[in-house]
């Protein structure tokens, strides 16, 4: 941990704050301040969705400061930001920003949700000897839960009771279905994305061939070693899952 808070990359020092739970509201009312903080000015997407993505759905004053729409001026390419926005519209009740939303997600090039993305700054700071091999793989199993537990948007699912006579609709979300299950660095993003493809089309192909994916993903064993070559292994698989996504450790037959 001391040697991500002592990098000099600030995105390494924000994957430290983001690492440092601690106990109780207090504790995490100021990991939320000072990850907000370090937000405010960067211009690295990977370090705003970190804050974002901590900061979703709560009610602090630091957490208001950041915003769905920013993270989409860093990364205009990504869906992420705008499925975000998506949920917000819902609860607003907001329909030109659903509709505007639901748009610029379904025409955006990828879903980079980046929950792997602290990752590359664990193995990146990690020396070479056993202890700090063994003590990055620990700090990237802990990164792998906290992401695992952070809520993300959820409206995508309306997409499920779309149907071809309302054609904008139909054509915005078979597009959207398309990110998901094709685009996306997530196989869980996929995965939701071959569900409701299931429900529309009966099509369950591309649902089997997710769970076949996400079934050697688990079978790469990413938490034990048998040596330091193969943790040394395990953590470069690490660090091209954060970078590249999901998809991209898995045996080429898998992809």
């Amino acid at each position: 941990m001391q040697a991500l808070s002592t990098s000099a990359d600030p995105y390494a020092n924000a994957v430290a704050v983001w690492l440092d739970i601690g106990d109780g509201n207090d504790a995490r009312a100021a990991r939320e301040r000072r990850l907000a903080a370090m937000a405010a000015s960067t211009h690295d997407p990977r370090l705003y969705a970190l804050a974002l993505r901590t900061c979703w759905r709560r009610q602090s004053q630091e957490c208001q400061s950041l915003s769905a729409r920013r993270w989409s001026e860093l990364e205009p390419d990504n869906a992420m930001p705008w499925l975000m926005m998506l949920d917000e519209a819902v609860l607003q009740q907001d329909i030109s920003g659903f509709q505007e939303a639901l748009y610029h997600a379904a025409h955006a090039r990828h879903l980079a949700e980046r929950a792997q993305a602290p990752l590359q700054a664990i193995v990146d700071v990690a020396s070479d000897d056993p202890a700090s091999l063994a003590a990055a793989r620990s700090l990237a199993i802990e990164a792998i839960g906290i992401a695992a537990a952070q809520v993300g948007p959820a409206t995508i699912m309306a997409c499920r009771e779309a149907t071809p006579e309302d054609a904008n609709s139909w054509q915005e979300c078979t597009a959207l279905l398309d990110l998901l299950e094709h685009r996306s660095d997530s196989l869980y993003s996929r995965m939701v994305g071959a569900r409701i493809d299931q429900r529309l089309t009966g099509n369950g192909a591309p649902l089997a061939q997710v769970a076949a994916q996400m079934r050697q993903l688990t079978a790469l064993d990413l938490a034990s070693s048998a040596s330091c070559p193969d943790l040394r292994g395990k953590l470069s698989l690490m660090r091209r899952m954060a970078v590249d996504g999901e998809m991209a450790v898995l045996p080429v037959s898998g992809r």
